[in-house]
């Protein structure tokens, strides 16, 4: 059982006590963003701290949840779109595929796009 005490928002960059509360989370909520701005604070590419400490606290048996293009972050490998150009980067690797959220896209080219190996697994949608 999972009993929400306290809900905090991290924001970037963290402060200690931001770490210091996420350090202690069984429950680690991931909200929707803009894919590109995803990365650049929460990649683990880039040493994000935050990335890093959602990932350890996953190992130690936190439930980690992400929703729209926040679950391409738990992915092996993940991308954003620039100037119709697949940028990709590296995913936290708590699932051993590309996860994709979106609905319609041509996965076969992405998945060469990022590098042909591994398996696209594709999100609930309403």
């Amino acid at each position: 059982e999972i009993g929400i005490l306290l809900c905090r928002h991290i924001h970037h960059p963290p402060n200690r006590f931001e770490l210091a509360h996420l350090e202690q989370s069984d429950l680690v909520f991931l909200d929707r963003g803009d894919r590109k701005r995803l990365w650049e604070t929460l990649g683990t590419d880039i040493g994000s701290e935050v990335a890093e400490h959602v990932k350890w606290r996953y190992l130690q048996g936190a439930v980690v949840i992400a929703v729209g293009e926040s679950t391409t972050l738990l992915g092996e490998k993940s991308w954003y779109c620039s100037n119709d150009m697949v940028v990709p980067f590296k995913g936290w690797g708590i699932f051993p595929h590309i996860v994709a959220p979106e609905d319609g896209t041509d996965m076969e080219d992405l998945v060469e796009q990022l590098g042909g190996a591994g398996v696209v697994v594709l999100g609930i949608h309403k």
